[in-house]
């Protein structure tokens, strides 16, 4: 006759082994909702139905705007366009009030300083001389996550949730040296035109994720140099 012991002992092992098939499909599945942008989560681009993604708010000097070429993106871009033969899009002077579409391409002039708001509330600030491609924007069903995706060739970029807006707001930046990762934050970076630069966290978490691979985190209110 088994000891009373004995068959709690048993009955500990199998309440464990249980426990941890669930928290390991847990964290399998949370890592699958996370870690990419093709995420059952993110089931929409974060435009209006007119396939506006965003509004100029200030222009403080010069500012244009234009398509997205091919030529355009980076090497590890997540936007995926067919390289082809067609010519550069004219870049056109951008307003204040004027609307956007999805993806769109920022030349801010030298000196110059403009500020834009997308679907999803982030607001955006660039100065000159720079280059900025707004790549993806993406949202959920009931549109309570919304996600950027850029890349930052150039100039000083900064980025901020709106205030009023609870919804869960993440980022991803793209430079020459890595992505950088923003999760409910404030976060700037200063780009040469050489591609190396710094970035900072002023709230929220962030991360950089190197060429090579290596993930950084961004310490609050301290400067990483790319």
């Amino acid at each position: 006759m088994k000891s009373p012991f004995l068959k709690r002992q048993k009955l500990t092992v199998i309440i464990l082994l249980l426990l941890g098939a669930l928290l390991a499909f847990w964290w399998g599945s949370g890592k699958q909702r996370g870690g990419s942008l093709s995420s059952p989560e993110f089931g929409s681009k974060d435009i209006k139905a007119n396939g506006d993604a965003g509004k100029i708010e200030r222009v403080s000097g010069q500012a244009w705007g234009r398509a997205v070429h091919a030529s355009d993106l980076p090497a590890n871009a997540t936007l995926q366009l067919t390289p082809g033969t067609s010519a550069v899009p004219e870049l056109k002077p951008l307003t204040e009030s004027a609307m956007f579409p999805l993806p769109f391409f920022f030349h801010v002039a030298k000196g110059s300083f403009l500020q834009i708001v997308t679907e999803g509330n982030w607001i955006i600030g660039m100065d000159g001389e720079g280059d900025f491609l707004l790549e993806d924007a993406l949202t959920n069903a009931d549109r309570t996550v919304h996600q950027g995706v850029w890349f930052v060739k150039s100039g000083t970029f900064r980025a901020k949730p709106h205030d009023y807006d609870p919804s869960v707001h993440t980022l991803i930046i793209q430079t020459a040296a890595g992505k950088v990762f923003a999760d409910r934050a404030e976060i700037g970076m200063r780009i040469s035109e050489g591609g190396r630069g710094q970035v900072w966290l002023m709230s929220g978490k962030g991360k950089i994720e190197w060429n090579d691979g290596k993930m950084q985190e961004l310490v609050l209110k301290g400067m990483v140099y790319l």
